[in-house]
């Protein structure tokens, strides 16, 4: 799915460092009792500190990688929800 839906798909060692690195920023969908379970959305994102020297304070700069929902779920809401829920994490 991924490779398909992306317009501008990374390298799969990008994905792969973001995943490493934030695994609680990861997030994919399945549907309800779906027995393949099949992917059906995917949110890849994430978490760095930006520390200001000058001023001693730090700021958090989160960053969404990839959101991916598969065509036959869309308009149902699925990617805000992976968005929401990503954010709620940071």
């Amino acid at each position: 799915m991924i490779e398909k839906e992306l317009s501008e798909p990374y390298p799969i060692y990008t994905y792969r460092y973001f995943v490493q690195k934030w695994p609680h920023l990861t997030m994919m969908a399945y549907k309800k009792g779906d027995t393949e379970r099949k992917c059906i959305g995917c949110i890849v994102s994430k978490l760095e500190d930006q520390t200001k020297q000058n001023e001693g304070t730090t700021r958090y700069r989160g960053y969404i990688a990839m959101l991916a929902v598969d065509p036959t779920c869309r308009r149902l809401g699925l990617g805000r929800k992976l968005v929401k829920r990503t954010i709620e994490t940071m």
